[in-house]
């Protein structure tokens, strides 16, 4: 009868107080028959809450309780988690290790009771430097000497983030032969992130498509961070500083989500296709390499609260706007959706064992492995579909514009010269379309006739015509005879092209002067004026096409190197010169120095920031002229020399003696009136002898 009243309450007790303060599951048997055992399966656990608890608290305590799964995943928690099994060896060659394949335990404490009914410590983790871990391998690992009787050992785990004790017994034996196996698997998968980085980073370099460098980064950083969760990091890279491979962790993880979504965003246009997502995605993006941060070098234990959560939502996202994408008939996006799909599924589970909701084992236990690799293959497939599928893109645009042109085809009648015709590469007239266009190197020659105003007053408008005429019909001969062609006639001047070499413009001007002598000598005789020229020509690169409209076009060139030529015309009139070109238009031609030359001036002409040296070809001007020019050569150039280098007294006395032996120079003249205004109202400052001028 007393026996059953003591029952009674122990089943009474039993159901009020929880189940391992009164009941104890059961002794954990090591065998010779087992090889491995499944730690979860035998322990109790004892969360320490907020106040860590003494080894002799821990013993007494009767809060003890057994886990509601097996796979043991815990929260983030400010103290450790105990946990005790009563083991009993009945094995003939006890040779045991205790094994937490989570690597990112910060530190665990093991007691087991010796011979003499002590408690032993040993203490292992990542916050322990490498080489103090009995078996060198990335797991970490303790060895166990059980009691022939059933007696508790005591395990104390405590890190900052969710984390999964993960733990088994194993014979030392086959847990080495295991860990060789590991070696071989995980090579091959690290092999794999590192050959897919390396082959889009090739890719990229061969075809310049910024998606793949992205990607290879990608692929790349998250390859170390794998390093750093599965432990070879510790193992193989910093194994002496535990404190670095802890606080990394993190910055690692949060520029491995940075990297993935600068490539998602890059891949999918997002930008394009929905900005106030783009934006969200950015801002988030933002905040996790922000928090990413905070756990590297402020408040770990935040980091592995937030960062989680705040990526998963960011991965959702970025799959939000492959949806998008898709919808939108961007077909790449499909494969993205199911490479990210996978990785996501598989990290959501991976997650969840962690976390203890479901069994941390098989696929899930891996997820993260399995899901990046599938994810890397059939994202490099979804890139290499992406671009296939831009190329034909290309290519049907490029045959569209061309089919468009040939429709748009149609006869106009406009006189272009042959030679605008094969600069533009076409056979006939008929081929010439709006637009066409080229850029190219030409020389470019102005030429203008001086005071045609007062000429032309003295004729009637059928004279003006005619004399324009008949000066134009035997010019117009010595521009074709030199490989140029006349761009067109403007008044009373001509703009000409020379496609081919400086030198033929230069040769051109010349027997246009010479002409123009002969020309002078008959109208003399016939009773009328003398007629001057003057002839500017510039080389530079410059765009040769057709502009207007289809029913009305006309053949130009566009350029700065246009203008400047333009400019050079202009000066003649400024420095009584009948010939002036550029001194970069001179150095491109072999043999200049066939021509009379005299370096005049360094001036920034009207529309142009930059400087231009001035160079007047003697060959075109009057003999009398171009043999008073030649004689004091060395005085003028000298007196320019001492010009630039602010020798006023020495340049005014060699201009003076310039213009005493050829009064109508009237560069000299101009040179003379600048070193008189310079001694009236001084030198300024940023003086640097290059003359700003106004003139067109």
């Amino acid at each position: 009868m007393r026996k059953n009243r003591l029952l009674f309450f122990v089943l009474v007790f039993g159901s009020i107080f929880p189940r391992g303060s009164v009941f104890a599951i059961e002794p954990l048997m090591l065998t010779d028959s087992s090889d491995s055992v499944n730690f979860g399966d035998y322990v109790e656990y004892l969360d320490e809450g907020e106040k860590p608890l003494g080894l002799e608290e821990v013993i007494h305590s009767t809060s003890w309780r057994e886990p509601a799964d097996k796979s043991l995943g815990f929260t983030p928690r400010n103290n450790g988690v105990w946990f005790r099994v009563r083991l009993n060896d009945k094995s003939s060659m006890p040779d045991w290790v205790l094994e937490f394949s989570y690597p990112l335990l910060d530190r665990i404490d093991i007691y087991q009771p010796d011979s003499n009914g002590a408690m032993r410590r040993s203490s292992a983790g990542r916050l322990l430097p490498f080489k103090a871990r009995e078996i060198q391998d990335r797991t970490i690992n303790v060895s166990l000497t059980p009691p022939r009787e059933s007696e508790y050992s005591y395990i104390r785990v405590e890190t900052e983030s969710s984390f999964q004790v993960d733990a088994r017994i194993y014979k030392r034996k086959t847990l080495l032969d295991r860990y060789r196996t590991d070696v071989l698997l995980y090579g091959f998968y690290f092999g794999i992130l590192f050959i897919m980085a390396l082959y889009n980073f090739a890719l990229f370099v061969s075809i310049r498509d910024w998606n793949y460098f992205l990607y290879s980064g990608y692929v790349g950083i998250f390859l170390i961070y794998q390093a750093w969760h599965l432990g070879y990091a510790f193992q193989y890279l910093i194994p002496a500083l535990p404190l670095l491979y802890k606080k990394a962790y993190y910055g690692l993880l949060g520029l491995s989500v940075l990297s993935a979504i600068t490539f998602s965003t890059k891949f999918l246009n997002l930008y394009s296709v929905h900005r106030a997502l783009y934006y969200a995605i950015v801002v988030l993006t933002a905040g996790v390499t922000g928090v990413a941060l905070i756990g590297v070098f402020i408040h770990y234990t935040f980091a592995t609260k937030v960062l989680p959560p705040m990526a998963g939502v960011l991965f959702l996202l970025t799959l939000v706007s492959s949806v998008l994408c898709i919808r939108r008939g961007y077909k790449p996006a499909t494969y993205y959706l199911l490479a990210w799909g996978a990785f996501l599924t598989l990290a959501i589970l991976f997650v969840l064992g962690v976390r203890g909701i479901i069994p941390f084992e098989g696929p899930v236990k891996h997820g993260m492995q399995v899901g990046s690799v599938l994810e890397v293959l059939m994202l490099s497939f979804a890139l290499g579909y992406r671009y296939s599928l831009l190329q034909k893109q290309k290519e049907d645009a490029q045959r569209e514009i061309a089919e468009s042109k040939t429709r748009l085809l149609e006869s106009v009648f406009r006189f272009v010269p042959r030679e605008f015709l094969k600069c533009l590469g076409k056979d006939s007239l008929e081929d010439i379309q709006l637009g066409d266009a080229v850029q190219r190197e030409m020389t470019v020659l102005f030429s203008d006739i001086r005071s045609f105003t007062t000429i032309s007053e003295g004729m009637t408008p059928k004279e003006n015509f005619q004399f324009l005429n008949a000066l134009y019909r035997r010019i117009s001969p010595l521009i074709r005879d030199h490989n140029g062609f006349i761009d067109k006639y403007i008044g009373d001047g001509i703009m000409a092209l020379f496609p081919e070499n400086p030198d033929d413009a230069v040769k051109t001007a010349i027997e246009m002067c010479n002409l123009l002598r002969v020309y002078n000598h008959q109208r003399l005789k016939d009773g009328y004026s003398e007629i001057r020229i003057g002839i500017g020509i510039h080389t530079g690169n410059l765009m040769l096409g057709t502009i207007g409209e289809k029913r009305r076009m006309e053949g130009t060139v566009i350029s700065d190197a246009v203008n400047l030529a333009s400019r050079m015309e202009g000066l003649t009139k400024y420095y009584g010169s009948v010939l002036l070109t550029t001194a970069s238009t001179l150095l491109g031609i072999p043999g200049s120095e066939q021509y009379k030359t005299r370096k005049l001036d360094q001036v920034r002409v009207k529309g142009k920031k930059e400087s231009v040296s001035i160079v007047e070809i003697l060959d075109c001007e009057h003999s009398d002229m171009r043999e008073s020019k030649l004689a004091t050569l060395l005085d003028f150039d000298e007196a320019v020399q001492a010009y630039r280098r602010r020798d006023f007294q020495n340049a005014t006395s060699l201009f003076q003696r310039v213009l005493e032996a050829n009064p109508e120079d009237l560069c000299t003249q101009l040179y003379l009136t600048r070193l008189q205004n310079l001694a009236v109202t001084g030198v300024p400052k940023d003086w640097d002898a290059i003359e700003t001028l106004a003139l067109k």
